[in-house]
């Protein structure tokens, strides 16, 4: 069944829509996991600073 699905996909050409939609999704996804390992950094430096 899943092979048919992919034969599918790739006879109207969805499989290449399909992984670049993929593709932006996981770089959107990296841009945000970066972004809150930049929030959690400073404020553990803030904390640092403040402790210490």
């Amino acid at each position: 069944m899943k092979a048919k699905v992919i034969l599918l996909l790739h006879l109207f050409g969805l499989d290449v829509l399909l992984l670049g939609l993929i593709e932006k999704l996981l770089l959107g996804l990296s841009k945000r996991v970066a972004a809150l390992k930049d929030v959690a950094t400073a404020s553990l430096d803030r904390c640092k600073n403040r402790n210490g």
